[in-house]
């Protein structure tokens, strides 16, 4: 004998319903929450190493200033003490110490030429460096973006799949 559906059995049925539903919720919010977790600590990984890497390019740089303010002074130093010990020679012997002053001219410019060509080849590698680690960092969080919108989208692909189940379950039923 088939049972008629009273408002009784209804009221049980969508209470039931609603008990699943809110069970399947609660169980992708858990999901979600998690795979937000995971996302923050990568984020907060790839941030610090991040930090990591342009402190110790900061420290690169710094040490190259400071060694170049140090070759600088010395320079200096040296000129000025070659100028003095120059200026009595020059008093004496005329011609020739022109010449020998022009020559030690010439190798300070030479050295301080090479000095400069190589900081700015280290400085001009570090900043290429830094270019390429923001393009990866750029890089990585495009391709976790993408992978969040995918997770999405199966997320919601099954629960939409698990509700027509449901439904189809509860009209066979009917």
């Amino acid at each position: 004998m088939r049972q008629s559906w009273t408002d009784d059995r209804l009221d049980d049925l969508s209470h039931r319903m609603d008990e699943r539903f809110d069970h399947v919720e609660a169980e992708m919010n858990q999901r979600f929450e998690r795979v937000e977790g995971e996302m923050k600590a990568g984020f907060e990984r790839v941030d610090s190493e991040m930090k990591a890497g342009f402190e110790r390019v900061d420290g690169e740089i710094n040490g190259l200033r400071a060694e170049l303010k140090e070759t600088a002074a010395e320079l200096r130093a040296e000129i000025k003490a070659q100028g003095q010990e120059l200026r009595a020679e020059i008093s004496s012997v005329d011609t020739n110490l022109r010449r020998e002053i022009a020559g030690v001219e010439a190798r300070l410019r030479a050295q301080a030429s090479e000095h400069r060509a190589e900081v700015r080849e280290q400085l001009d590698r570090a900043h290429k460096d830094m270019r390429q680690i923001h393009e990866d960092v750029r890089q990585m969080n495009t391709a976790i973006l993408g992978l969040h919108q995918a997770m999405t989208r199966i997320a919601w692909s099954a629960a939409i799949t698990l509700l027509a189940g449901v439904i189809g379950v509860l009209l066979t039923n009917l």
